[in-house]
């Protein structure tokens, strides 16, 4: 991991600490990096930070309860141990709660592995929601349901859509598909095309 980087701004940090890893940034909105701050060197939230994000359940519980969370993105680098460092991102925004953790900065991280794992991550994620706008859209996502995914190197990867105004937290079907990316591709392609409905 890098030394500490001092800037001007949250924003900025990230920047520069993304790129002395050799990686590109996530994906972000324009109110996203106005609201971003920093929480210590390698972490950046555009809320508080009370749970470290290594403990991805929780975060997905919260995601899952009947109340829906307030939209945000958490980003950086978190953990600790020879294998348990790792590069977080977790989006939950309307119609969408996405989590993704891959292995970086640990003794058996292969770098460019993990650099390639990332950048189709966020590119993945960059498309992802616009594609849940569009499905919002055509009402083929209804109001009240949310895309939730899991991608994560340290549990099970999970996808599924679920019902927002009510607590998911022990009702989720979930389908353990992978990769997740091509199945929620795949799912949301059926969704826009009527194949698949949501009631």
């Amino acid at each position: 991991m890098t030394d500490a980087i001092t800037a001007a701004s949250p924003i900025d940090k990230a920047r520069a600490v993304f790129e002395a890893e050799g990686l590109p940034m996530p994906p972000l909105s324009a109110d996203e990096t106005a609201r971003l701050r920093s929480d210590g060197e390698f972490l950046f939230a555009t809320r508080a930070i009370e749970t470290p994000p290594y403990t991805l359940d929780i975060y997905l519980d919260e995601a899952l309860a009947g109340a829906a969370p307030v939209p945000y993105t958490l980003f950086g680098f978190d953990g600790g141990g020879l294998a348990s460092s790792a590069l977080h991102y977790f989006l939950v925004e309307d119609g969408l709660a996405v989590f993704i953790q891959i292995g970086w900065g640990g003794a058996y991280t292969d770098v460019d592995d993990a650099r390639g794992m990332i950048e189709r991550a966020f590119a993945w994620v960059g498309g992802l929601r616009g594609r849940i706008r569009e499905a919002r859209a055509a009402g083929a996502l209804p109001k009240d349901w949310r895309l939730v995914a899991v991608v994560t190197e340290f549990d099970l990867s999970r996808w599924g859509f679920v019902r927002g105004n009510v607590d998911n937290r022990d009702a989720v079907d979930f389908s353990t598909e992978v990769p997740v990316s091509k199945a929620v591709n795949a799912a949301l392609d059926d969704l826009l095309a009527g194949r698949r409905t949501l009631a």
